[in-house]
């Protein structure tokens, strides 16, 4: 059973810059009066010392610490989504980069924890630069990796673009770009292929350049198999135009390591520079009898459980449109394909509109893919095989093109897109965009014993947390526990500019009845009001069915550092909810006002306010 100490009337004790507020939600007065109906016990007791009743609000990226069971979100993919962090996106700008066109970003978590940021110079590239980061705020100063330089006595330049990293499971960095000649890209296959480089410690200092494929080819892309192997996906384009002089037909193939990058298979060097062929779609036959095909700037993962291997590509097709293709092997691509042969057989073609994707896995198993469309940056989250993906989200307003994402923990991830702005028919002026990234899914409320009191230390064990945040800098994170009777949320809000207008809601429903469900206002002080939505309007209720604890830290009305906000602890009586089972459904509305901007309502994504099937779940559990 939980304990509920609170207060007769609010008290505040304003403490060097901290204030502790507790509420008496009933509004009744006495000691040891015993509520009716809920059985929980409030009790009126005054702190000694309030000093020792100062806090911490909780971080989402402190939370969900807990060890994540693969695939444990199996079948319940479609109800997750993924929230931008607003205080934690942060763009760098041309001076941070070293140029005006930075484009083409791929970001790596080091082996050490630390960041490793790649990029190219203008659309084609002619070389390839990175910066360093140790928390994703500070940057180095730029450093080339590859850079352009004179070939053919002269007469040419080999020039590098789109660029791609792996982290070795022995901590080992690789980093691979396409080389061409700038002039003689169509005339001199010899002179383009894939050149890697390897670092051993994180990006310091790295070994000479070294030609692991000859050809003309484009966007590489690499992946480590569990078993060690290691793969380089990249837009095969060189058979066709050795064989049948066609530049506009492409396909995706590897090249294979099993020795941590030291060799190659195949070792390609001469003509008709044919790696191993995995993927490309028919897209028509030329009046020279000539047939093109597509599949291009691949991404693949790995999937959860040794599912086998998803390849996302974008699809060039017949009307000049791009399209977003899905390809699967469950043998590790045994078998290539023919020159003119369409495959894989497990496909899925042309799904959304859009070019440049790219992959990531949670391990509960949600998968991830990104790609861009309408100079937007977008993602779906999609089940634990990537063949089904939900709705879109756009986390950034900037416009850009050729972003990608890398999983950083058990629930984020970071997103990287060019902003591209152009200010001429020439002159470009971008930044990089990069935004943290969290996942809301299912969270499970635990059975256990609260005092509501504030006390943090009791939730050590309910560290499951859903995370609203992309709207302003005022963000929440939200957990939740239960006795069998009673429901508590705890609402942590971080808030630099505490208003009286920095209010939340939060709604809770059966699941059962779709048409109906429960609201609770808060604010600094705790809840406010309790109400029920039913036959299309809300109706209010008693809120001494509701207890509530509440403290805050900072003061209403001044401004304050980034730790400044309140929390809210409140329970609810099952019985009131009314499910017989074990699954609530869960929304919630961040309201935020600070000077000198508009009023913001933060909820999560794609959840719609009355539709229950859009909100995520609560799971009471043991």
């Amino acid at each position: 059973m939980f304990t509920i100490k609170h207060f007769p009337t609010f008290l505040a004790f304003m403490l060097a810059g901290s204030m502790l507020v507790s509420c008496e939600a009933a509004r009744q007065s006495g000691t040891e009066q015993k509520d009716k109906g809920d059985h929980i016990v409030s009790e009126m007791k005054q702190t000694a010392n309030p000093k020792d009743r100062t806090f911490k609000i909780s971080m989402i990226e402190h939370l969900n610490t807990g060890a994540v069971e693969l695939n444990s979100h199996e079948g319940e993919t479609e109800d997750s989504r993924l929230e931008l962090n607003y205080r934690q996106y942060l763009e760098l700008n041309p001076a941070q980069l070293g140029t005006n066109k930075a484009m083409y970003p791929r970001l790596k978590k080091l082996a050490d924890g630390s960041y490793i940021l790649f990029y190219q110079d203008g659309k084609i590239g002619w070389n390839i630069y990175y910066v360093k980061s140790k928390d994703l705020v500070e940057w180095t100063k730029p450093r080339p990796l590859f850079t352009s330089y004179k070939i053919l006595n002269g007469t040419d330049f080999r020039c590098f673009s789109t660029v791609d990293a792996v982290v070795l499971q022995n901590g080992d960095l690789l980093a691979i770009s396409s080389y061409r000649a700038n002039k003689g890209y169509t005339t001199l296959p010899e002179h383009n292929g894939l050149m890697m480089r390897r670092s051993s410690d994180g990006g310091a200092t790295w070994g000479d350049e070294k030609i692991i494929y000859v050809g003309p080819n484009w966007e590489p892309s690499m992946l480590q198999l569990p078993s060690g192997e290691i793969q380089v996906y990249f837009t095969h384009i060189a058979p066709k135009m050795a064989v049948e002089n066609t530049l506009h037909s492409s396909g995706t193939a590897i090249i294979r390591s099993y020795d941590n990058g030291a060799t190659w298979t195949p070792n390609v060097t001469e003509s008709p520079y044919a790696a191993h062929r995995i993927a490309q779609q028919y897209v028509k036959t030329t009046e020279q009898g000539v047939k093109s095909f597509t599949d291009q700037m691949p991404s693949a993962i790995w999937l959860n459980r040794g599912k086998g291997i998803a390849l996302a590509m974008e699809s060039h097709l017949a009307n000049d449109k791009y399209s977003i293709t899905l390809a699967y092997s469950s043998d590790n691509w045994a078998k290539g394909l023919e020159t003119d042969e369409p495959g894989p057989a497990d496909r899925r073609n042309n799904i959304y509109p859009g070019a440049a994707p790219y992959l990531a896995q949670f391990p509960s198993g949600e998968t991830v893919l990104a790609y861009n469309e309408g100079s937007n940056y977008r993602l779906r989250i999609g089940d634990t095989s990537a063949r089904d993906f939900g709705s879109e989200y756009i986390p950034f307003s900037g416009k850009g093109y050729w972003g990608a994402t890398e999983r950083i923990g058990s629930h984020a991830l970071i997103a990287t897109m060019p902003k591209v702005v152009s200010v001429g028919n020439s002159d470009y002026r971008n930044s990089i965009m990069i935004g943290r990234l969290y996942l809301n899914h299912r969270i499970d409320a635990k059975k256990g014993s609260l005092k509501m009191d504030g006390r943090m230390d009791e939730w050590n064990h309910h560290t499951e947390a859903l995370f609203l945040g992309s709207d302003s800098q005022a963000q929440a994170t939200i957990r939740s526990a239960h006795d069998g009777k009673h429901l508590v949320l705890l609402v942590e809000r971080l808030d630099r500019y505490l208003t009286n207008e920095d209010t939340a809601a939060l709604f809770i429903g059966s699941g059962d009845d779709k048409k109906s469900f429960y609201k609770f206002d808060l604010n600094s002080g705790g809840v406010t009001q309790f109400s029920q939505y039913i036959n299309g309007a809300y109706q209010t209720l008693p809120i001494s069915e509701v207890k509530s604890f509440a403290a805050v830290n900072g003061s209403v009305g001044q401004e304050g550092d980034d730790n400044t906000g309140y929390l809210v602890e409140a329970a609810v009586p099952l019985s009131r909810i009314g499910s017989e089972a074990k699954h609530l459904r869960f929304n919630a509305i961040l309201y935020n006002k600070d000077a000198n901007a508009k009023k913001t309502a933060d909820t999560f994504t794609g959840a719609s306010l009355t539709d229950q099937d859009t909100w995520l779940t609560i799971r009471l559990t043991e």
